[in-house]
């Protein structure tokens, strides 16, 4: 979604950009890759999280503060 997005995005506006895809998304029964449960702002995926530190733990995305984004670019 990143690469899609071509720019820096804020974890909130990622996390709901996922929520909406997997709930718009015809899944004929298949397993979703990411649960969600309410939160302050919306829905919140503590597997997305978890799955975003690994992407920065290998260098395929980067993070600073609120904003993720493909690579080592800073935001």
């Amino acid at each position: 979604m990143l690469r899609t997005a071509d720019r820096p995005m804020s974890r909130i506006g990622l996390t709901k950009w996922s929520f909406l895809l997997r709930n718009v998304t015809a899944s004929a029964g298949a397993f979703a890759f990411f649960d969600f449960v309410p939160y302050h702002y919306g829905p919140f995926s503590f597997t997305l999280y978890q799955g975003a530190g690994k992407l920065e733990d290998v260098g395929l995305i980067s993070v600073d503060g609120d904003q993720w984004a493909i690579g080592n670019v800073k935001p």
